[in-house]
């Protein structure tokens, strides 16, 4: 039932300000530390009879460190550069970047992204109604947001024809992708996120 981890204690003035200046210095040390270690690592686990085991969660905990500097820069990159950033675009069916040309959209799509994942109202409007789907994609190159079950599925696709249904069913469908992104604003398996959770748990915090 215990599993030890080594926990990564960043400096004091994170707990006042983090900027993109105190990022980029935090992410310059991190590279610098993680090249010694991979330096000492090897005379360590040789010559030293040290433990790979111990090795690896330093290394695991430096990397995690990376991620999350970098998806910083990441994010706020995107919220200067994106005019509608975290905001529902509609998209016409001519103007969809085709990623899978065995697959080309049908009709428009609506989209929305929070930086880490984004939601698609996706139209099909070649047959005799028109379908319309809810489905989600991970948008962040540093983490990764999505669980690994398949939660779309929980969503059945529509097959409608009049405007005033399609109209209610796109509402209901940002609604439901709404709620999804504000549940995935951390990254998957994030220790520090799970057991804050159980400690609320154990000390009775309601949340």
């Amino acid at each position: 039932m215990i599993d030890v981890e080594i926990r990564v204690k960043r400096e004091p003035s994170f707990w006042q300000e983090v900027s993109p200046k105190m990022v980029e210095a935090y992410l310059k040390e991190l590279i610098e530390e993680k090249e010694a270690l991979n330096k000492f690592g090897f005379a360590y686990e040789h010559t030293l009879f040290g433990s790979k085991n111990l090795l690896d969660k330093l290394n695991q905990s430096i990397n995690s460190e990376i991620s999350y500097c970098e998806f910083y820069k990441e994010y706020n990159r995107r919220r200067e550069t994106e005019p509608n950033f975290s905001q529902w675009i509609l998209t016409r069916k001519e103007d969809i970047k085709v990623v899978q040309t065995w697959d080309p959209p049908q009709g428009e799509q609506w989209t929305k992204s929070n930086g880490r994942v984004k939601a698609i109202i996706q139209f099909d409007r070649s047959g005799l109604t028109v379908k319309i789907t809810l489905k989600f994609e991970e948008d962040c190159e540093a983490l990764k947001f999505l669980p690994d079950y398949n939660w779309q599925k929980q969503i059945p696709t529509a097959h409608l024809k009049n405007e005033e249904s399609i109209e209610a069913k796109v509402k209901e469908f940002k609604a439901k992708a709404d709620e999804f992104l504000s549940q995935h604003l951390f990254p998957r398996y994030e220790p520090a996120q799970t057991n804050l959770d159980i400690l609320k748990r154990l000390l009775c915090i309601e949340t």
